[in-house]
């Protein structure tokens, strides 16, 4: 949780050296979502990720489908959204979707 956090806030700080140099360039993010049977919240927390105001590059999502049986994936790639990726996983667990992510 506090990871997003702590790479904003050193993205804001100046390149060692005098004030004269560039600030670093704000850094891509891709927020991952491991998703199992999530038919019904899972369309809301992606549209909630993409709304996020960021002042870098457009943030993406990558949803890992830990062996969905429901209509998960369907709503995911319904989205439209380039900015989502989807990954079809056979059921591991959270866990081991999330490393896979």
């Amino acid at each position: 949780m506090l990871y997003p956090l702590a790479v904003i806030a050193l993205a804001r700080f100046r390149v060692a050296g005098d004030d004269h140099e560039p600030a670093l360039p704000w850094p891509s993010l891709a927020v991952c979502i491991a998703a199992h049977d999530e038919e019904a919240t899972i369309a809301r927390a992606v549209d909630s990720v993409l709304r996020q105001a960021y002042p870098g590059p457009a943030p993406s999502v990558i949803v890992g489908l830990d062996g969905c049986t429901d209509a998960t994936g369907p709503i995911v790639r319904g989205l439209g959204d380039p900015r989502v990726r989807v990954l079809d996983l056979p059921r591991a667990g959270k866990a081991m979707t999330d490393n896979r992510l």
